[in-house]
Formats: structure tokens, sequence, C-alpha cells
């Protein structure tokens, strides 16, 4: 069993391990002062200075980068002994799960390589290149939420200068198989479609089950490596680790929207399919003698359900920009700085401030309303008029049907009615009434004049068609009238058609 670390800090209650690497541990820890299970990671002691280096790198970025599909740093210490403060995500890495289920149901993969490519985006806003995509660092949070970690190879442009990590630029960082080959010929190449590439690599091992080859990008020639993936995934994956950057989706968010799109011709999950929040524990009792902070009971906007995913989010800038240097160790340090020091003096609330705003917000929202009801309400005046004016024009539809044996006198009263009609309602009640006469009339005729017969069919289809335009524009408006806006309108006399 391994020890708990002591850390030099009262607000930590550290309990049991959670994971491991050569350079650190992962404990579960408590936060008294936020009164929530947190997950600390804690450097081993005797590493190398490049390590440390790349740990306090590491976490300063994790605490600058805030997205909800990102591990967000709460806090970094460079210790000793040097600990970052982390969400903690019970469910395990993607791999875990793909070890533990199987492959992936084809809309549940989609929905993980959705949630990767939001916070990637997020990354790539603030010029931060990941350079180590995979299913082992993306992690389960509960309720479903995907987070990816391990920013400890990644690549940071700051200030339109190229700042690279503890990284020897002649070092092979990064996991064969979900490496792009600029990657593995030179790591100064990376850029976005990299990470474009790692996240159609994850996509392959989550719906395949096991690791993708390291010739992935040579697909072409090996079409079994693709067997079962799907004719509607297929051509998404394939582009997304296509061998040549320039033939990749240039950005993840276009990666995004292209599964997204293809999401709703994808197969419904089976009535027994496994979940993200499979298998994931209860949260634990705080520790003994701690209190536990009110829950957001909100349901995250990433659930996981029989909804397409959504792509919220997608060109949200990034929350916390990163700091600029001229030399990479002052980089370094700006970072770290940055992801430690707390604000002196906690800002005045000035919650008067946003009073004018929230009733110039309001008024504006008000007249918005006031234009779209108008609007609707003029579409709706307009396709009356259309209907009336066509009626006047294709009233030779009633001569028409008199040559053939029809009523000719009753159905001329009945367009009287149409016309002279007092209200909408009992306009559109005569207008239904007449060309339900009409379509009778015809259906009765027996004289075998079939051009009479050709032009009278005409004539009332085009009177059905300005009807029909009419019915739409009348209930939109009907539906909008119910508004404030809407009654205003109504009770200022500005609108010509009833509500």
């Amino acid at each position: 069993m391994v020890e708990p670390p002591h850390l030099p800090d009262s607000r930590f209650v550290v309990g049991e391990l959670l994971g491991e690497g050569g350079m650190a541990r992962v404990h579960r820890a408590w936060h008294v002062e936020r009164g929530q299970w947190c997950a600390v990671k804690v450097l081993r002691q005797g590493v190398k200075d490049k390590a440390r280096r790349r740990f306090l790198t590491e976490g300063a970025l994790m605490c600058r980068l805030t997205h909800r599909n990102l591990l967000h740093g709460w806090e970094l210490d460079d210790g000793p002994p040097p600990f970052l403060v982390m969400d903690i995500a019970e469910g395990g890495s993607l791999k875990d799960w793909v070890d533990r289920y199987g492959p992936m149901e084809p809309r549940l993969a989609v929905d993980v390589a959705i949630q990767i490519c939001k916070g990637v985006a997020t990354a790539h806003r603030a010029k931060v290149i990941h350079r180590d995509i995979k299913p082992h660092n993306v992690l389960i949070a509960r309720k479903g939420v995907c987070k990816l970690t391990d920013f400890g190879i990644a690549r940071v442009r700051a200030a339109d200068l190229l700042q690279e990590d503890v990284t020897a630029s002649g070092d092979l960082m990064g996991t064969l198989g979900y490496m792009a080959p600029e990657q593995q010929s030179d790591q100064a190449q990376a850029d976005e479609r990299t990470d474009v590439y790692g996240i159609g690599a994850t996509l392959y091992h989550v719906l395949k089950g096991r690791t993708p080859p390291t010739n992935l990008f040579a697909a072409g020639e090996y079409p079994e490596t693709f067997e079962g993936i799907g004719e509607q995934l297929l051509p998404i994956l394939l582009k997304a680790v296509s061998y040549k950057p320039d033939d990749r989706y240039d950005t993840v968010s276009e990666l995004a929207k292209a599964l997204h799109d293809t999401w709703e011709l994808l197969p419904p999950p089976s009535p027994d399919a496994k979940t993200l929040m499979t298998g994931i524990p209860p949260e634990p009792p705080p520790p003994p003698g701690m209190v536990r902070a009110t829950p957001n009971t909100a349901p995250p906007r990433d659930y996981v359900s029989e909804d397409r995913p959504s792509l919220e989010d997608a060109q949200t800038p990034v929350s916390a920009s990163l700091p600029s240097a001229t030399d990479p160790s002052d980089f370094r340090r700006a970072l770290v700085q940055s992801a430690t020091e707390a604000p002196d003096e906690q800002p005045r609330t000035r919650w008067w401030l946003a009073v004018p705003v929230v009733i110039a917000a309001a008024i504006g929202l008000f007249l918005f309303d006031l234009a779209w009801v108008k609007s609707a309400q003029n579409a709706a005046d307009q396709a009356v008029h259309d209907f009336l004016e066509l009626s006047v024009r294709d009233v030779a539809v009633v001569d028409d049907l008199g040559s053939l044996g029809a009523d000719q006198r009753a159905l001329l009263a009945e367009y009287e009615a149409v016309r002279s009609a007092p209200d909408l309602v009992s306009r559109a009640t005569a207008a239904d009434r007449w060309i339900a006469d009409l379509h009778a009339a015809l259906e009765a005729a027996a004289d075998p004049d079939e051009r009479t017969r050709a032009i009278a069919e005409r004539r009332l289809q085009g009177l059905e068609a300005a009807r029909g335009v009419w019915k739409e524009r009348e209930a939109l408006w009907r539906s909008r009238a119910t508004s404030v806006p809407g009654r205003v309108v109504t009770a200022t006399g500005l609108a010509k058609t009833p509500p």
C-alpha cells in the first residue's frame, strides 16, 4: 500500500492512490475549503531537473486552460514536494473503458470524439498543441464528461515566438499509433492538424477496441484495417488520419462538425448498450469531520443521451490567456507564477452596475421581439392579400365549372362571401368552404370537355396553394401573438390581421 504523501498545506486531506507513472503519483484528496474531492498529482522524489520543469510547465498549462472537456488544474505548488491540484475523474481513461466493455457503439464513439474536439479547440485558441492525444489521456468524469489531460509534451506558441517545453528538438515524444507522420519525423512540425490525427486515431481505437497500427495513415493500401467502421464514419476517419497534413481537416472544429452532421445517420444504441457512466463507483463520503459543499445538481451540457451531441462552445474563446515572454525559461516561470499566485485583494461586488445593463438588455430584447412579432403579422397579411388577389384573377374557375354543369350561381355567392367577410376568422371559413365546393363541383362534372377541366384544375390548384401559405403564416402569427410584444401589437391596433 502506498503511503499518502505529506503536503505542507492544511487545506488537503490526502487519501488513497488513484494512479501512478514514472514521474508522479495521483492521490484522491479532500479540499477542506471547497468541501469536495479533488485529485492531487505529486512529483516523485529524486526525479531529474528536466522532469521537474516539465511537471511544472504541464501543471501551469492545466491551470490556465479552462474548459469542461479539459482536466482543469485548480492550483500548482512548486513544493517541496511539487504538486498539482486538479479535477478528479473517477471513471478511468477511455482505454480502461474499452478494455472493460469492448468497442463503443458508433453514436457513443462520435460523442466522445466531439467532446475531445471541443476541449482541444480551446487549447488551440491558446496556441497550445497537445501532441499526445490518445485514449490513455482522456479521462471520464461523472455524468459522462470526457476530460483531456497530460500536457507534458505540449507545444506552446506565445507572442509569436515558439516556446517549446523541456522536450529536446530531437526527442521522439508521443505514442506510436496515435502520432501523425510529421510528428514522427520532426516534433517541431506539429500543428493543429497533428492533434486532428490524434483524435482520429483515438476514434479508431474506441470503435475497433484496439490500438491503431503505426501505419494507420496508409489505410488506402490496407483496407482491412478499417473493416467494420461503417460507411458513414469511414470517410471522416480516413480524412482525419491522412498522411499529409493538408489532406486532413484544418481544425478540430471542422472535424467536430463533420462528426456532428453524421451522428443522426448512425444506428441508435442497442437496449443493453454501455454508457460512459457505466461502472463509475458512487462518490465516497467526506473524511470524518469534514462537510461537503452544496452540490451543483444542474446536469452538464455534455451529458451523453439519445440526443445528438451539441457543438455549443465550439467557438467559445479560451477563458484565460497564456502569458508571453521572450525567453523559454522566462515563459515557464511566468506560467508557474500566474498559476500559483493569488490576488491580494478580492474585488468589491458592484452589483448596481449591472442594473442599467439588465434594463437595457430587457428593452432591447422587447424591441427585438416586437419587430419579430410584427414581421410575422405582416407576412400573414401579405398571404391573405395574395390569396384575395389570386381569387380575383382565377374566379373564372367558376365559369369553367359552370360550363361543366356546376351550380355557377352558388359558387359565385360563396366567392363574394370570401371577399366581403368582416374579419379573418369568417374569411378563412368562407375560403375553405368555397375551395371545398369547387372541388366537389369539379369531381361531379360529367362533361367530356377535358381542356376546360384541365384549366379549372390548374386554377383550383393555385387557389389551394395560396390558401396553404395563408394557413402557415397565420399559424406562425398566432403562435407569436401570444407573447407580450404580440399582445402590445394587437392592443395598439397595429395588427391588421386579428390574432
